[in-house]
């Protein structure tokens, strides 16, 4: 589905009408106000309607670098909509000598993932929302805690099930790592 800008004409109608953002709105206020419709929604197409009804003109994206792809197609949709300041998880780390990080000596050069890095690039950008594209459990984590702006996860990472968590719960998965029987 091919998301566009509200239509600011009589232009035939599409499945997503977007709401004008209102002076004053917060996000409690629209959270509260639920649409009916917000249940056949995509969760990026729920993420544009709360973000817009909230008034976000600033879109963050803390995203792994593996998904640089995925977050360049959600830049490419979000742009119709907002600003987007897109930071990867991943910095480069180079300097004459090798250097300790975690107690492990690592080369030259590095690439290693940098949440608080994350968090701060988006923070020092003023953006109105945070969404979160594959990180870690971990550096999910701190981005939610480290953040100054809400923050919500449009996908998750999880490498053993190809980023779809709940699949271990319905599948055998669990049921063979832990022993269980389905249906318990």
């Amino acid at each position: 589905m091919k998301l566009a800008r509200p239509p600011k004409t009589t232009a035939p109608a599409t499945r997503l009408r977007f709401p004008a953002p209102r002076r004053g709105d917060t996000w409690m206020t629209v959270v509260h106000n639920r649409r009916p419709q917000e249940n056949e929604l995509s969760r990026l197409e729920e993420i544009i309607l709360l973000a817009r009804s909230a008034g976000c003109r600033r879109i963050g994206l803390a995203y792994c670098a593996e998904l640089t792809p995925e977050a360049r197609l959600f830049e490419k949709i979000m742009q119709n909509h907002f600003n987007v300041k897109m930071v990867p998880c991943q910095q480069t780390v180079s300097s004459q000598e090798s250097f300790v990080h975690n107690g492990c000596k690592r080369p030259r050069c590095a690439v290693l993932c940098d949440p608080l890095a994350q968090s701060t690039a988006l923070n020092r950008s003023a953006v109105d929302l945070n969404i979160s594209l594959g990180l870690c459990t971990r550096q999910d984590i701190l981005l939610k805690k480290c953040s100054t702006a809400p923050v919500t996860t449009l996908a998750v990472r999880d490498q053993a099930l190809a980023h779809r968590p709940l699949e271990g719960l319905y599948g055998g998965y669990y049921f063979d790592l832990y022993g269980l029987r389905p249906g318990v």
